[in-house]
Formats: structure tokens, sequence, C-alpha cells
């Protein structure tokens, strides 16, 4: 897989973001726990420091709310995605 924009769709505590941001991904983190997404955020805010990572917040990263007619994402004419309301 190319780099590119990816999901670490439940990422936890963030165990993989290093890894995906050394390899050019930019990611769309999506951890409904909000305890286990803070340590993620923390993670990247004091050792990793990137700014290709978005961090889903509520109500969004709770993705048991998801359904095809809130899409969470949704492609611009730009050809790129942009983030909407759950």
């Amino acid at each position: 897989m190319k780099p590119g924009w990816i999901m670490d769709f439940g990422g936890g505590t963030g165990l993989d973001i290093k890894w995906l941001t050394e390899n050019g991904y930019k990611i769309f983190f999506c951890e409904p726990s909000a305890e286990m997404r803070q340590q993620a955020i923390n993670y990247n805010n004091n050792i990793l420091h990137s700014a290709d990572i978005y961090f889903l917040q509520e109500p969004v990263a709770n993705f048991k709310t998801w359904n095809k007619s809130s899409s969470v994402f949704r492609k611009s004419k730009c050809n790129s995605f942009k983030l909407c309301r759950a």
C-alpha cells in the first residue's frame, strides 16, 4: 500500500502511529475509548510531534454510531476527504 491517508481504526493507545507516520502515512485516528485516545494524543504531543495525525473526537470517534446515512467522511470536489459530523 502506498503512503497516503489511512484510518487507524480502534487505534487504542497509539502503538502503530510511529511506524505509520515514519512510513509516510497521514492518519485519521479513531479510538472510541476517551482514555485510550488521550494516551495516544499524549504520546504524539510529547514524543512524536507529528502533524500528520488527525485524532477523531466524540461523537465521531464512537464508530458504534456510524451508519450509511451519517457518513463520517465525504469526498469533496477537490478530490480530498473532509470530516463530516456523524
